[in-house]
């Protein structure tokens, strides 16, 4: 029996835009996967994080006739100083665009335009220096990327 090469994705990337510098999010080959593009002058920023600390799930949860997904992108970002906390404070709570990049290149979409992601941050110091980065969305799963 062959193994399933996806019982070990790692994630290896996070970018993160604001919803509103997107031009459009539309469907491409399906509705399970979806393109981004932005205004003139907008891009993906990178999120740098402790690698191996970044982990993504999605619960479902019921609502009315149908269900929702709760989806939470957890990560570490090091260190402290004052660039880092204005960094963090000035991204919470807006509405947010987030690119998961895994290991063997796959990309899943957390956002759309109506439906943002939103990321808090909090601080800690001690065994580990930093921010704890939790992003989460409810909403339909997340959409793969081409």
């Amino acid at each position: 029996m062959d193994k399933n090469s996806n019982l070990a994705q790692q994630i290896t990337n996070v970018y993160f835009a604001l919803a509103i510098h997107a031009e459009t999010v539309v469907d491409a080959a399906t509705a399970y996967y979806k393109t981004v593009t932005f205004f003139t002058g907008y891009d993906w920023e990178e999120i740098v994080f402790t690698p191996g600390t970044a982990k993504y799930s999605e619960k479902p949860k019921s609502a009315g006739i149908g269900k929702v997904h709760q989806g939470k992108l957890d990560l570490f970002y090091p260190g402290e100083d004052t660039d880092t906390l204005s960094n963090m404070e000035n991204k919470e709570d807006l509405a947010l665009l987030v690119k998961i990049v895994y290991g063997d290149g796959q990309i899943k979409l957390m956002g759309t335009k109506e439906n943002p992601a939103k990321m808090l941050a909090g601080f800690s110091i001690g065994g580990k220096t930093g921010y704890d980065i939790t992003i989460t969305r409810t909403g339909e799963r997340a959409f793969l990327m081409v």
